[in-house]
């Protein structure tokens, strides 16, 4: 069975978005900068956040997608404590919440146990 991959994904962004975000044409398989990429679009508001939120959380939703995407998503994408800041708290979907949130108690985890 084959995977939904990196190529996979960024070319899905590419198609999406490349018309407000170019910089995602350099990166045709690269999740991880791809990511980085709607992030900003997210940040600067070129990119539409319910729909990148819906796109990832359909990502995500796919059985077949592979780990490497969840994790781009974790460490690529918006960090979980800034999504009430840049107003996101309210679009972002219960997957791609879940998936920033359990990355940011890691975070926190490895923070507290490195100040001790």
């Amino acid at each position: 069975m084959s995977q939904y991959g990196a190529s996979a994904f960024c070319k899905d962004a590419i198609s999406k978005w490349s018309v407000v975000e170019p910089e995602l044409l350099e990166w045709q398989d690269e999740v991880y900068n791809c990511m980085s990429i709607l992030a900003d679009g997210l940040r600067s508001q070129t990119i539409n956040a319910t729909e990148a939120f819906y796109f990832l959380e359909s990502v995500l939703n796919r059985t077949d997608v592979c780990p490497e995407i969840e994790n781009a998503v974790a460490i690529s994408f918006i960090e979980y404590n800034d999504l009430e800041a840049l107003g996101l708290s309210t679009k972002a979907t219960p997957l791609v919440e879940d998936v920033l949130k359990k990355q940011y108690e890691r975070w926190q985890k490895i923070h507290i146990s490195a100040s001790k």
